[in-house]
């Protein structure tokens, strides 16, 4: 099954606020070693303890218009912290609904070395959401990363996020052509 996997270019749907808010959120649009950091210092405060991230251009770029989307995953990349799992929701039209949770383990993460881990959802798993590529905009889906089900004082730190869309590609129809120069007869009756 082909896979298109893209970086968000966009995290400034992030709350606002005192907190981490956008400006933290956009450390993990790349490899760049630069951590996102994500905490629940002040419980409840949504710009600490959430991130959004959209406008996922490989996939656009790269992704066929005809194809079939098989199932969608989520992948943080060196994380460390001390909490032990993230609610992750994806929406496909920005902010108006977002799907079911999708709890990520992060129960084996360590606490000061870099860790990376991916949604539980299976290579098959469309998260309760419709996905049609030809009318399917991709700065319109927003993967949220949400650590507020915790306690105080808990921290994830991920240096960047990456989308998995796995796809099967639309049938390939080759057209026929018979040509015949001279007398043809079907199962020796039926002469043309």
């Amino acid at each position: 099954m082909p896979t298109v996997t893209s970086l968000p270019t966009d995290a400034s749907n992030t709350p606002a606020g005192a907190g981490n808010g956008a400006t933290q959120a956009a450390k993990a649009l790349a490899n760049d070693e630069t951590l996102c950091v994500l905490d629940t210092t002040s419980v409840g405060d949504e710009a600490e303890d959430t991130a959004i991230f959209s406008d996922w251009d490989l996939v656009a770029a790269v992704l066929p218009s005809d194809a079939t989307i098989d199932g969608i995953q989520i992948e943080i990349k060196e994380l460390i912290g001390n909490i032990s799992a993230c609610a992750l929701y994806i929406s496909t039209n920005g902010d108006t609904n977002f799907s079911a949770a999708q709890l990520m383990d992060l129960s084996s993460m360590h606490k000061t070395n870099e860790s990376d881990a991916i949604t539980p959802a299976s290579e098959t798993n469309l998260w309760g959401l419709t996905w049609d590529p030809a009318s399917l905009n991709w700065d319109n889906v927003w993967v949220k990363v949400d650590i507020s089900g915790g306690t105080a004082n808990r921290s994830l730190n991920f240096d960047y996020i990456q989308l998995h869309v796995h796809y099967t590609e639309a049938a390939t129809t080759i057209p026929k052509r018979l040509t015949i120069n001279g007398g043809l007869t079907i199962n020796g009756g039926f002469t043309i």
